[in-house]
C-alpha cells in the first residue's frame, strides 16, 4: 500500500515538473518552424499538432476556424476595435500595424504562452486569426475556445459601437 503510493506521488510530482518545463519554454518565442508574423501575406499555417487554430487555411479543416467578418468599418476602426478585444480578452499586443496584429495570452496556472494573430483583408472585410500554442502537443480546445471568444467580444463591441453612432446622430 505504502509502495503504491510512493509511485503515485513520484508520478504527480514527475507530471508537474514536465509542465512546469513545458510553460517555462513557451515563454521563449514561438518556434522557427511554425514562427508567428506574416509570410506571403497571410498568417504562418498551423504544424501538425492539434494546439493551432487557423482562418486563412480552409482546406486544414482540423485547425480551420472562420474569419471574423465586419462589414462598412474602416481598417483604422477595426484596428481599434480588434486592440479593445485583445485586451477584454486578457491578451498583449505584443507587435501591431495597420493591417497586422500580433498578441500573447498566458495562463493562470502554468503560465503557458499562446500566440494569437489578426490579419486585417479589407478587400474581402475578413479579419483572420491564428491561435496556436507554442509549446506542447494537445491544448484540450483552449485555442479554439479563445478564438470563439475574440470573436464574441470583437461582435459585441461592435454592436455597441454601432448603437452609440446611431444614438449620437
Amino acid at each position: 500500500m505504502k509502495s503504491a503510493l510512493v509511485i503515485i506521488a513520484v508520478l504527480v510530482l514527475l507530471g508537474v515538473t514536465y509542465f512546469a518545463w513545458l510553460a517555462y519554454k513557451s515563454q521563449q518565442p514561438s518556434p522557427s518552424e511554425f514562427p508567428a508574423g506574416l509570410q506571403n501575406n497571410q498568417l504562418s499555417p498551423c504544424p501538425e499538432s492539434p494546439n493551432c487554430i487557423n482562418s486563412e487555411y480552409a482546406k486544414d479543416h482540423e485547425h480551420y476556424i472562420a474569419a471574423i467578418s465586419y462589414h462598412n468599418r474602416s481598417v483604422e476602426d477595426i484596428n481599434q476595435l480588434l486592440q479593445q478585444t485583445i485586451a477584454i480578452s486578457g491578451g498583449r499586443i505584443t507587435e501591431l500595424n495597420e493591417f497586422y496584429i500580433a498578441s500573447i495570452y498566458t495562463s493562470r496556472l502554468f503560465r503557458f504562452v499562446d500566440d494569437v494573430e489578426f490579419r486585417i483583408d479589407p478587400q474581402q472585410q475578413l479579419i483572420h486569426i491564428r491561435s496556436a500554442s507554442r509549446q506542447g502537443h494537445s491544448d484540450l480546445g483552449a485555442n479554439r475556445k479563445r478564438a470563439q471568444s475574440i470573436k464574441q467580444i470583437f461582435t459585441q463591441l461592435s454592436a455597441q459601437r454601432d448603437t452609440e453612432s446611431s444614438s449620437n446622430q
